[in-house]
């Protein structure tokens, strides 16, 4: 909050972080009768702020359109004011385009875009849009908009927006039956806090990009650049500013910032939400609203999952973690080399969900498309997008999702034809084939802890700690670039094998040791129950009655010559 050093009251000046408004035009504007923070007045002008609010986010898909350089700051709003019946927004100019074509109502194949029943009054320096048939009108003046400028914006609109019907052209002075049906659906809750924000939105006019989100519990804004969220939250607090029954709740992002806006009556345990959120996807490689999708309410959703969820985590594990000459049988299909791919594993309470670039090609490795080939019993449920696999494991009814997308499609039909390469991946129409029923049967028994640690392992395939003082590094490299490298490309073996309580899992390259260690043991990402026990050969994970033995060639030699050295 900046130093009052002048004569206006400390109020204006926290008014004007939030709107970017002359401290004089404040002064000017002020009536007892509105309050320090003028809010909407009417049940219309709050369900117009509101679908404004939504198209600064829509806007963003226009700007490599509108702009001549798409690197430069993509900001909407520089300057708000706000008045009980109206409000008064200055667009950045290379913004204006991509906002009026979200703002403006528009019929496509899709549906209807844009805020039902808005239409464009060009005057001579600024630009009116209002609600056909609100009374008092609901509007918002788009200040500094010559008719000149919106002629413009009208010429580029006719030249990159091709809506099936543009309803805000062609039908001036009546609303489209699309408009009516969207227009009568119940009010939003939300209305007030999303027509609120936008009268404060100026506090994101420095940000490189910004965005608002919905779901059913909050509201969120995300941004880069510009100010903290914890700066943000500090200006949201000011008496002046806050925004009536919500309470803005920072937080710090790999990418950017995020605050979310939680009822004040729900805060405290959103606030606790969002620490675990955060958590997760800093320790897992997450993006945070992948990682909300993940969690519980009572932890982060590591480990919680269904029964049939962990068996097919413990298979996926017996076949990752065996590779080369000497590894156990569920190494000869093949499944290891998933591990070599880029990904991030992000695990659910019903479902394994994989991020990765290269979804096709770690399909084909997980899928028997030969005999002795992938893991036993998978099978390609439906390919709902070219990027997108959703798969399930017969025998055990664990469910799998491979995709490169942040929240891929359902299966809405059996159909699964997108791509050259269906033919080749056996769908759940195929029966288990012998050499799929003998690999399933060959396997040792396990006991239910043990499958808790062994699918632990798999869903920590590139868990890291956010201090950066470990990483695991997919089984493949080490992210932190640490020395000495262990084990050539070509010649990283590894042997998971054993029976009821009892497993010895064998490596001789990435991860190191300690870092394995501290991922399954970690107070924030481990295994809650699970601890160490070391010895000079060995170390042994212990979780309930299961023993792990964890036998790192190059950490075990490097422990008897210590020894030996003592000796």
């Amino acid at each position: 909050m900046p130093q009052n050093n002048s004569a206006y009251p400390e109020w204006m000046h926290a008014r004007r972080c939030c709107t970017g408004e002359w401290l004089r035009e404040i002064s000017g504007d002020y009536h007892r009768g509105w309050g320090r923070f003028p809010a909407a007045a009417t049940p219309q002008q709050k369900r117009l702020e509101a679908g404004l609010l939504l198209a600064i986010g829509n806007a963003e898909k226009w700007f490599p359109i509108f702009r001549n350089n798409a690197d430069d700051p993509a900001a909407v709003i520089e300057m708000v004011r706000p008045f009980p019946g109206r409000i008064t927004l200055k667009i950045s100019d290379g913004a204006l385009e991509g906002f009026l074509a979200a703002a403006l109502p528009s019929l496509w194949h899709e549906g209807l875009s844009g805020v039902p029943g808005l239409r464009p009054e060009p005057s001579g320096n600024h630009l009116d849009l209002r609600v056909l048939g609100t009374c008092p009108v609901a509007s918002v003046r788009l200040r500094g908009v010559t008719r000149k400028r919106w002629n413009e914006v009208q010429e580029y609109l006719g030249d990159h927006q091709d809506p099936d019907v543009r309803i805000w052209r062609d039908g001036r002075r009546r609303w489209h039956p699309a408009e009516i049906a969207a227009s009568q659906a119940k009010p939003d809750l939300r209305d007030g806090v999303m027509s609120a924000l936008l009268r404060r939105y100026a506090l994101w006019k420095d940000a490189d990009w910004s965005d608002v989100r919905t779901n059913t519990d909050d509201l969120q804004v995300r941004w880069s650049g510009g100010s903290s969220s914890a700066d943000v939250a500090t200006v949201l607090t000011h008496p002046a500013c806050r925004i009536p029954g919500v309470e803005p709740i920072p937080q710090r992002l790999a990418d950017g910032e995020r605050i979310v806006f939680a009822r004040s009556a729900t805060a405290a345990g959103k606030r606790e939400r969002q620490r675990m959120v955060a958590d997760r996807a800093a320790y897992l490689g997450e993006d945070v609203d992948i990682a909300e999708r993940g969690i519980t309410p009572a932890d982060p959703g590591i480990d919680g999952c269904s029964g049939p969820q962990r068996e097919l985590r413990a298979l996926l594990a017996l076949h990752v973690f065996n590779k080369g000459p000497h590894a156990a049988p569920p190494g000869w299909r093949d499944v290891h080399t998933v591990t070599a791919y880029s990904m991030t594993v992000s695990p659910r309470a019903d479902e394994l969900v994989i991020h990765t670039n290269a979804s096709d090609n770690l399909t084909n490795w997980l899928l028997r498309t030969s005999e002795d080939f992938g893991l036993p019993g998978l099978r390609l449920e439906c390919r709902p997008t070219g990027s997108t696999f959703r798969l399930i494991h017969v025998p055990t009814g664990g469910r799998m999702t491979i995709t490169s997308a942040d929240e891929p499609p359902r299966c809405t039909a059996t159909r699964h034809d997108h791509g050259w390469r269906t033919d080749h991946w056996p769908a759940t129409t195929v029966p288990l084939q012998q050499d799929e029923r003998v690999a399933l049967a060959s396997l040792p028994p396990r006991t239910p802890d043990m499958t808790m640690l062994l699918a632990g392992v798999i869903v920590r395939l590139e868990a890291r700690d956010p201090a950066g003082t470990w990483a695991i590094g997919s089984w493949w490299h080490d992210p932190l670039g640490r020395t000495p490298w262990l084990g050539r490309p070509g010649n990283r073996n590894r042997k998971l094998w054993g029976s009821h309580d009892h497993w010895t899992l064998e490596w001789n390259a990435y991860p190191y040791e300690e870092d394995l260690i501290q991922a399954l043991t970690d107070p924030v990402c481990g295994i809650a129950g699970c601890r160490m026990k070391r010895s000079v050969d060995h170390t042994e994970l212990r979780y309930g009655t299961a023993v792990l033995r964890l036998v790192h060639l190059p950490s075990a030699l490097h422990r008897r010559l210590e020894g030996s050295r003592a000796a």
